[in-house]
């Protein structure tokens, strides 16, 4: 019987995280296949997760310690955690040091990064052309190092050139949909994303939708369990076929399905408000500065800026997503309905 692959997953807790981990849990290899860790802040849910058969590492993703052995120890790292943290990075980059020192072999590194990367800020009333092809690493390769998430990436590149490891930089657009699977249905997991749910209570606060300036800037989307699809199916490239897989500057992963502009967002939005009884207009009504500031702090200029990109290598690997932006427009009534619900709103 060929050994169990050895797997830490940072941001177990989290949306992507805990739909990764669901994936593994649905496998019949699950149990006889891998050997998964994860890695919790909280002493309470640790238990929980070895219910399921994980096995949990209690501590933070910046506890130089507990991070350096527990990856030093596993053949995959996916980092699923805070993507602009450089302490993580490093120490990661360090347990992978000790893994190779002590193995002779080289680990793989997943980092989930984002699509923020790829932000241009536009005049806040049209699009731009440029649109970034993660089979192009010429043409990554201009980004600025001060755009988001940017400097995490490049301090993975530039330590993966020493030989140690190999990394794939996994960036997701917007993601969207309410995760489900156990590990929601248990709330040890986050089901839902950051983005819809912040503009979903700044409309539910004014109750009126609203987008910076027209909301013709343009985002690329993703549903949040073909997202973890992808993982899956790369995951398993690194255990069947390590020699064949992208790494490093070659190793950039996109993961989109379409796009959408933050007007029609905002009009799906307004339009759930009327259904819901929660606004009387679904025509949305462009932020004032003060609302900016209020809503969205030193981040609002972001969500006035473009985001265009393609996944040619990510689909490359097989992976096919379906789910579209009529998927994503017409699920934003559910999401706030399960906000309103839960509280959460």
């Amino acid at each position: 019987m060929a050994p169990r692959t050895k797997i830490l997953l940072t941001g177990a807790t989290g949306y992507i995280g805990g739909s990764i981990l669901n994936r593994f849990l649905a496998r019949p290899d699950f149990q006889s296949s891998f050997d998964i860790r994860v890695l919790v802040r909280s002493p309470e849910k640790a238990p929980k997760f070895d219910a399921l058969g994980f096995k949990s590492i209690v501590g933070s993703h910046t506890d130089e310690e507990v991070m350096i052995q527990a990856v030093s120890e596993v053949d995959i790292v996916v980092g699923v955690t805070d993507c602009d943290s450089i302490p993580a990075a490093e120490l990661t980059i360090k347990g992978l040091k000790k893994h190779f020192e002590e193995t002779g072999k080289q680990a793989f590194f997943i980092q989930t990064s984002g699509a923020g990367v790829y932000l241009q800020l536009t005049d806040k009333m049209s699009e731009t052309d440029v649109i970034y092809d993660d089979a192009n690493p010429d043409q990554i390769e201009t980004l600025a190092p001060t755009q988001p998430h940017r400097n995490v990436d490049l301090k993975i590149l530039d330590a993966e050139k020493e030989g140690f490891f190999k990394s794939c930089i996994v960036l997701p657009t917007l993601v969207y949909g309410v995760a489900t699977g156990p590990l929601f249905d248990s709330g040890l997991s986050n089901s839902h994303s950051l983005l819809i749910p912040l503009i979903s209570r700044a409309a539910l606060e004014r109750r009126r939708a609203g987008m910076i300036g027209q909301g013709k800037n343009v985002c690329p989307i993703v549903e949040i369990h073909e997202v973890a699809d992808f993982y899956i199916i790369l995951i398993e490239k690194c255990i069947k076929s390590p020699d064949a897989v992208p790494h490093g500057r070659e190793g950039i992963y996109n993961l989109e399905n379409g796009n959408c502009t933050y007007y029609d967002l905002a009009e799906a939005i307004g339009k759930a408000l009327v259904a819901l009884g929660r606004g009387d207009n679904s025509t949305p009504l462009t932020f004032t500065p003060e609302e900016e500031k209020k809503y969205f702090g030193a981040y609002a200029p972001l969500f006035g800026a473009d985001c265009r990109c393609i996944a040619t290598r990510a689909r490359s690997f097989g992976w096919d997503p379906k789910m579209t932006t009529a998927d994503l427009l017409g699920g934003v009534q559910k999401e706030i309905e399960i906000l309103i619900k839960t509280g959460k709103a």
